[in-house]
């Protein structure tokens, strides 16, 4: 019997010749300009203010939860349905992982299990929308907008997705989409953070640069690391 897969990369004779082309250049492969112009047109496509590019989903959520200054004792919420990463994110910096029921007919995070779960030391809240599902989002952002909590979306699924016009991934304060080989568009690993917040995103490139302001400088603003991305991508 022969396997057929329920999702795999398309990859045409466009994408190896456009391959073949960025190799003759010259180019370097590390974070430049064919990489910038990839976040403009991720930004233009999901209607974000500030996209940041990542090497996966993981680090995205993990650079968000950095640059919210979240402290050790603090608690992020996470669907009971979901990516293992999506927690590992939260619990690598220390954090507290508390899961959240999900709705059965959407599979996604419920309102009433979430309210079950907030207490004083609930400071973020990541939103699987699962499969590119809207579930409840407007009704979790309105929850987190009221109880002050930071709303992260894990939009791993939700590239082209939309509730009431407006594309996934800007209901919170940022939002991480992935790029890996099952996803709608694929770099083979790689992630993007969206936001409409500038001091977020500012802190984000930071992050993601060893916390240096410039490349090539050694003049380092915070506490960094190399989550840079690359310039060889499908």
């Amino acid at each position: 019997m022969k396997l057929i897969n329920q999702i795999e990369p398309l990859i045409t004779e466009y994408d190896k010749r456009s391959l073949n082309r960025y190799m003759k250049s010259g180019g370097w492969l590390t974070e430049y300009r064919e990489n910038y112009n990839f976040e403009k047109k991720f930004k233009h496509l999901t209607k974000s203010k500030y996209c940041v590019t990542m090497p996966n989903g993981t680090l995205t959520i993990t650079g968000i939860l950095l640059a919210l200054k979240l402290k050790k004792r603090d608690i992020v919420l996470v669907s009971a349905y979901t990516m293992v990463a999506t927690a590992n994110a939260a619990k690598i910096l220390g954090l507290k992982v508390k899961f959240v029921d999900i709705d059965p007919i959407n599979l996604n995070m419920g309102p009433t299990n979430l309210k079950k779960k907030i207490n004083k030391n609930v400071k973020a809240i990541v939103y699987t929308t699962m499969n590119g599902r809207s579930g409840h989002i407007k009704k979790i952002s309105e929850i987190c907008k009221k109880k002050k909590i930071f709303l992260i979306e894990d939009s791993a699924h939700s590239l082209g997705s939309y509730f009431e016009k407006k594309h996934h991934g800007n209901f919170g304060i940022a939002s991480s989409f992935s790029l890996s080989m099952p996803k709608i568009i694929t770099t083979g690993q790689g992630g993007v953070v969206c936001t409409n917040n500038l001091s977020i995103y500012k802190k984000i490139k930071l992050i993601k640069d060893f916390g240096r302001k410039k490349p090539g400088t050694d003049e380092y603003k915070i506490l960094g690391f190399n989550f840079k991305f690359k310039n060889l991508k499908k």
